[in-house]
C-alpha cells in the first residue's frame, strides 16, 4: 500500500442535557455538558443577541441562568462554544429560518407539569414499561395508596389528570406496592423525600421557586446520571522513509458521572471508568475513579471536598494559587487547579483556604527552541508549567506535594486589599543508593547515619498583599508583594532511632533560597468594547550558597514508582517583564493585540507581539479566529526568532454538514543554522444529522484532549520526547510528518 493512513474509530455518547422551568420569579433556563467551555441563552426576550445572556457553569458542568421574564410566548436558543442549538429536552419547538428549529418555552402555561388548564387540573405522568399497577397518592387523597390508578399508555407511560385547588402539594407513585419519589421532579421535601407541587391561583401548574434538574432516571428523583463511552482504534506512520502502517492496541473506555442531591446545600459528585488504555492484556479492563466531590453550601460557609477536580483558584492579581497554562497559543482558558489534587476547599466570608495533596501531574521544563513556552516565571516550584489530566489518576504514595493555601479580602467597594499564602510541602523517600547529591556522602558520615532508607522533603512558602481600586466601573489598578522562600531537607531515615532500628527525625538541612514576586496593572475601557490592560512583573531570588541545593522532582521510569531527584545550587535570578493588551469584542468580531517583554539577568531577553482575531459570517456559516506568537530575542549569546501561528475555520455547509480545521505553523531561527519551517494541519469534516448524533473524519496529530478541550500541541510533543529519547526539534520533524485519517462518532444521552 504506497498510501499512508491511520484508522481511527472513537465512539463519544456524552451526557447533554437541557430545560427551561418555570419558577415562582422568573424561568429557570438550564443547559448540561461537561465538555462544553461557554454556554449563552438567546431569543425573543433580548432580541436574539448571541453574547449577551451568559449561563453560569457549575462543578458537574451544568450551565444555568435565570430570567424574569413577562407572561407570554418566547423563542429561545443555546449558544454552546459558539454553535447554535436547540433545548434538545424541550418537545416545544417551531421551524427556524435556516432549516432547524427555535424551542418554545411560555411564562404561565406550567412548565415541566405535562399540561395544565385553568381550574388547577394536572396531569402526573410516570414512565415505567415493566410496572403492573401504578396509584398516585398524596394530600390531596390523605394518602390513599389505592384510590388514583394511573392509566398506562401506549407509550408505557402512565397519566392520571386531578383538579386541584391552589397550593402546595406533596405526593408519591406507589409503583406495585412500592412508593417512588417522582423522579423527574426537581423539588423534594421531608425525610420522606416527597415530590412537591404547586397549583397557582391562575390554575396553572408549576414547582416552587427555585427548582432545577436534578434527575434524569426514573431510578431516583435526587440523582443525575451523564457518561461518555470511548473505543478507539488507531494506527499511524510518522518516521522519515518509513511507509508501513503502523496498527496500535485498541482503546475502550467507559466514563459515568453521578451527581446526587443529598438535601439542600449538599451535593456528591463523583466520575469513574472502566477503561483498556493502561491493560496490558486485550481482554483486561481497569476500573479507575477520575473524579469525586461533596459539595455543602450554607451561604455565607461553604466546603467542598475534592479529589481531581478543576476547582479552586485565588483571586489575587499575580494567581498564587491559580490557572496552570496550556502551553503555545491556544484558543482555550487555562485549567483551574485542582487536576492532580485531592483535597478540602472552604469559603467562610472574607476567607478562603484549601488544603490538598498532589498525587498526579504532567510537568515539563520547556526546551530553549520551544519559544512561547520559555517565556514567564521560573520553571519551579509553584510556578512549573504543567498540565494535570483526569485519565489516569495513580494511588496516593509516600512521592507528593501537600498545599496548604488560602486567602482573605474584602471589598470597600471602590478598594479591595487581600492578603494571601501558600505553602507547599514536598517529601520524597528514597533508598539511599538513589541519593546522587554530591555532597551526600560526607553529610551521610558527618551526621554519623544508619539508615538504608531516607526521607527527603522540601517546603516553599509565598505569603504577600494585594490591592485593587476600582475607578467609575470603566478604569481599575491592582499591586501586589508576595515574598518566597524555600528550604530543602533530611527529614528522617528508617533506622535512626534510639536503637538504629526504626524511623527516626533528623531534620539535617540541605539548602535554602528566598525572594519575592511583586507586580502591577492598570485596566481601563476605551469605548464599549475597547478594553487597555498594561501590567508589569519583577521576580528575584538570591543566589544559593555554595554547598546549598534545590531538589528537583523528575518523572519515575515507571518500574519503581518513585521520581528522579536531581540537585542543583540556583544562582541569582531576576526578571523583568512588561504585558500590554488591547482587546475588541463585537456581535460577530473579536480582535485583540498583546506586547509581551522579557528579561531575566544574563539569562535570556525575550519580545512578542500577540496578534488574535475572530469573526463569523452569514449568519454563523462561516467562522474564522486566528492567533500567533512572534518572538525574537537572544538566549546567552544565541539570538533567535520564532513564529508560532494558529488557524481556525468552521464552514457550515447545511444543519448538518460542516468543515473544521485547525492548522499550526510554526518557525525556528536562531541565525546559528538553517530557519526550518514546520506545518500541522487538523482538517475534520462533520455530519451531524441528528442534534444528539455526530460523525467526523479528520486526519492530523488532534490538538483536542480526550475530554474535547482544546490543548495545543506540546503535550504530544513532549510526550514523543520522552517516549523516543529525541530532541525537540526531531518530534518537531515526527509531528509534521505524521499521516492518518481518523474517524470519529459520538451519541449523545
Amino acid at each position: 500500500m504506497r498510501s499512508l493512513f491511520a484508522f481511527l474509530l472513537i465512539l463519544i455518547p456524552v451526557a447533554v442535557f437541557a430545560s427551561s422551568e418555570v419558577v415562582e420569579d422568573g424561568v429557570l433556563f438550564t443547559y448540561s455538558d461537561p465538555n462544553a467551555n461557554v454556554v449563552f441563552l438567546a431569543g425573543d426576550f433580548n432580541g436574539w443577541k448571541e453574547n449577551d445572556i451568559s449561563l453560569e457553569k457549575d462543578s458537574m458542568g451544568v450551565f444555568a441562568v435565570k430570567l424574569k421574564l413577562e407572561k407570554g410566548r418566547y423563542e429561545y436558543k443555546f449558544i454552546v462554544d459558539g454553535v447554535w442549538k436547540e433545548d434538545a429536552d424541550n418537545p416545544n419547538r417551531v421551524p427556524d429560518p435556516y432549516g432547524g428549529y427555535n424551542s418554545v418555552v411560555e411564562v404561565g402555561a406550567g412548565e415541566k407539569i405535562e399540561s395544565t388548564k385553568p381550574g388547577g387540573r394536572a396531569i402526573f405522568t410516570y414512565f415505567d414499561p415493566d410496572a403492573e399497577a401504578v396509584y398516585l397518592a398524596g394530600e390531596f387523597n390523605d394518602w390513599n395508596p389505592h384510590e388514583l390508578l394511573m392509566e398506562k399508555e401506549e407509550d408505557n407511560v402512565w397519566r392520571i389528570s386531578l383538579e386541584l385547588a391552589p397550593g402546595e402539594y406533596e405526593y408519591k407513585f406507589v409503583v406495585d406496592g412500592n412508593w417512588v419519589t417522582d423522579p423527574m421532579n426537581p423539588t423534594i421535601r421531608g425525610d420522606m423525600g416527597n415530590s412537591v407541587i404547586r397549583v397557582n391561583e391562575d390554575g396553572t401548574a408549576s414547582y416552587p421557586a427555585g427548582a432545577q434538574l436534578l434527575t434524569n432516571t426514573p431510578v431516583s428523583s435526587r440523582v443525575l446520571f451523564g457518561g461518555q463511552f470511548l473505543s478507539r482504534f488507531t494506527g499511524s506512520r510518522d518516521y522519515p522513509g518509513d511507509r508501513r502502517f503502523k496498527l496500535g492496541k485498541p482503546d475502550i473506555k467507559l466514563d459515568v458521572n453521578i451527581k446526587a442531591h443529598i438535601s439542600e446545600g449538599a451535593e456528591l459528585l463523583g466520575s469513574f471508568d472502566v477503561n483498556t488504555t493502561d491493560a496490558e492484556k486485550m481482554y483486561e479492563a481497569h476500573l479507575h475513579l477520575d473524579s469525586l466531590g461533596l459539595d455543602l453550601d450554607a451561604g455565607e460557609f461553604s466546603v467542598s471536598a475534592f479529589f481531581n477536580r478543576e476547582l479552586f483558584e485565588t483571586s489575587d492579581p499575580l494567581s498564587l494559587v491559580g490557572n496552570y497554562p496550556f502551553p503555545e497559543p491556544t484558543y482555550e482558558k487555562p485549567q483551574r487547579f485542582g487536576l492532580g489534587y485531592a483535597g478540602i476547599e472552604l469559603r467562610y466570608e472574607l476567607l478562603e483556604l484549601l488544603l490538598a495533596n498532589e498525587f498526579k501531574n504532567w510537568a515539563f521544563s520547556p526546551d530553549t527552541l520551544d519559544f512561547p513556552n520559555i517565556a514567564g516565571r521560573r520553571q519551579l516550584g509553584f510556578f512549573s508549567r504543567r498540565i494535570s489530566t483526569v485519565d489516569e489518576p495513580t494511588d496516593f504514595s509516600n512521592y507528593g506535594t501537600d498545599v496548604l493555601a488560602g486567602r482573605i479580602s474584602k471589598d470597600f467597594g471602590f478598594v479591595a486589599p487581600g492578603i494571601v499564602f501558600r505553602v507547599d510541602k514536598n517529601r520524597w523517600w528514597l533508598p539511599t543508593s538513589e541519593i546522587t547529591y554530591e555532597e551526600f556522602d560526607s553529610i551521610y558520615a558527618r551526621e554519623n547515619l544508619s539508615s538504608d532508607w531516607l526521607d527527603l522533603g522540601s517546603w516553599e512558602l509565598g505569603a504577600g498583599g494585594d490591592v485593587r481600586v476600582n475607578m467609575w466601573d470603566v478604569a481599575s489598578l491592582w499591586a501586589e508583594y508576595i515574598y518566597w522562600k524555600y528550604a530543602s531537607l533530611i527529614e528522617a531515615g528508617n533506622r535512626e532511632n534510639r536503637d538504629r532500628t526504626g524511623d527516626g527525625k533528623l531534620d539535617i538541612p540541605l539548602g535554602k533560597q528566598s525572594g519575592f514576586l511583586s507586580g502591577a496593572g492598570l485596566s481601563f475601557d476605551l469605548f464599549k468594547n475597547l478594553n487597555l490592560t498594561l501590567s508589569t512583573e519583577l521576580e528575584h531570588y538570591n543566589p544559593m550558597d555554595t554547598n546549598d541545593v534545590y531538589i528537583i522532582p523528575h518523572p519515575n521510569d515507571g518500574e519503581t514508582g518513585r521520581p528522579t531527584l536531581t540537585y542543583e545550587t540556583l544562582p541569582e535570578y531576576d526578571r523583568k517583564a512588561f504585558l500590554g493588551v488591547m482587546k475588541y469584542r463585537g456581535k460577530h468580531l473579536s480582535a485583540g493585540i498583546s506586547y509581551r517583554f522579557e528579561d531575566v539577568k544574563d539569562t535570556r531577553r525575550f519580545g512578542a507581539i500577540l496578534p488574535e482575531l475572530s469573526f463569523s459570517l452569514f449568519k454563523k456559516r462561516i467562522a474564522l479566529c486566528f492567533k500567533g506568537e512572534y518572538s525574537s530575542g537572544s538566549l546567552g549569546e544565541t539570538n533567535f526568532f520564532g513564529t508560532d501561528i494558529l488557524y481556525g475555520l468552521s464552514y457550515n455547509f447545511s444543519r448538518e454538514l460542516s468543515f473544521d480545521t485547525d492548522v499550526m505553523y510554526k518557525r525556528l531561527d536562531t541565525h546559528s543554522s538553517d530557519a526550518k519551517d514546520y506545518f500541522f494541519p487538523y482538517l475534520a469534516f462533520i455530519w451531524q444529522p441528528k442534534e444528539a448524533i455526530r460523525f467526523e473524519l479528520s486526519t492530523g496529530v488532534s490538538p483536542y484532549d480526550i475530554k474535547g478541550r482544546y490543548t495545543g500541541r506540546s503535550k504530544w510533543l513532549y510526550d514523543t520526547m520522552d517516549e523516543n529519547s529525541i530532541s525537540f526539534v526531531d518530534a518537531l520533524s515526527r509531528m509534521e510528518q505524521y499521516r492518518g485519517i481518523n474517524i470519529f462518532a459520538s451519541v449523545r444521552f
